[in-house]
């Protein structure tokens, strides 16, 4: 986060590189051993490497967006610490709400759940962006955007966590 304030020092490189050297001697350990602590012949089950590459991009995408906002109101609105939590809270309350009651929608619709989910999740972010970018001060409107993102959120990853295999 900080390298190009720091000027790029060594030791982030260093720890780049490490991090995928551990990451490789992980895999081979794990495959090496009888009883692993993470079984990755479950990958080959179908549609599972898919949906771990779409969940983890989800949350990539759900963690910078958190970050660049939580930044945007604290430095640059200058809003407190509880300000800024309490502007998150509607969006966290949706997002527990889908993510438990997501079920209740017909059957019919749960297969389309995660993707619908994370499209409006998406949707909202670049909404929340296109509000900002107007200049638009974080009111009801703002509000209602970060709502619409988590109830979307929770549906994407709440139909994820819920498949049973």
């Amino acid at each position: 986060m900080l390298g190009h304030q720091q000027g790029w020092p060594a030791w982030t490189f260093i720890a780049l590189a490490a991090g995928v050297v551990l990451s490789v001697v992980f895999v081979w350990v794990e495959r090496s051993v009888p009883d692993p602590l993470l079984d990755l012949d479950v990958v080959r089950i179908p549609g599972v490497a898919s949906g771990m590459l779409t969940v983890g991009l989800a949350m990539i995408a759900y963690g910078g967006f958190l970050f660049s906002m939580v930044l945007h109101l604290q430095v640059g609105l200058a809003d407190s610490a509880l300000r800024t939590g309490l502007t998150f809270a509607p969006s966290g309350l949706a997002f527990g709400f889908a993510s438990l009651y997501w079920r209740r929608l017909p059957a019919r619709a749960h297969h389309l759940l995660a993707t619908l989910g994370f499209l409006l999740g998406g949707g909202g972010f670049a909404a929340v962006a296109l509000d900002l970018h107007a200049g638009s001060p974080a009111g009801a409107g703002f509000i209602g955007l970060l709502i619409v993102s988590g109830l979307g959120l929770g549906l994407g990853f709440g139909r994820c966590s819920g498949t049973r295999w």
